[in-house]
């Protein structure tokens, strides 16, 4: 199969042969090239649909959530992206930090249970877009 459609080929292709310029700049499994090539997980914050939080008090429960994931010992490279907005946050997690991110969601689950945590792997897409950048970089020079 050949396609232009990174999300097809996430979704469909054992293999993946990301290609520039006519040379192979990645070849694997979509989740191997996801975990080499990728930034590590996304991780999403926002308020339960059950939760009744004024504008204040939700504004208030997510910078306690910058607290708890940003600038902690020993949980260097958590970044809070340009997508997060005032009704939700997004983090940034390193892949190396996926076995003890668990720590820093138990205590936000524990601590603020009007909010609630969703983790995924980034996706082939957002592991094609480093790729790329790296690749121009190297034609620059």
């Amino acid at each position: 199969m050949s396609t232009q459609h990174i999300e097809e080929a996430d979704e469909l292709a054992d293999r993946v042969c990301i290609m520039s310029h006519g040379k192979i700049i990645a070849l694997g499994t979509p989740l191997d090239i996801k975990r080499r090539f990728g930034v590590g997980y996304n991780l999403y914050v926002e308020p339960r649909s059950t939760a009744n939080l004024s504008p204040q008090q939700l504004t208030e429960k997510l910078t306690t959530i910058d607290r708890v994931f940003l600038n902690r010992e020993g949980f260097d490279g958590i970044k809070k992206s340009k997508d997060s907005t005032d009704k939700n946050s997004l983090f940034l997690v390193p892949i190396t930090l996926i076995d003890r991110i668990s720590e820093l969601m138990r205590e936000v689950e524990q601590d603020i249970p009007e909010l609630q945590l969703d983790i995924e792997l980034n996706s082939l897409e957002d592991a094609f877009i480093k790729i790329a950048e790296k690749d121009i970089e190297e034609e620059a020079k």
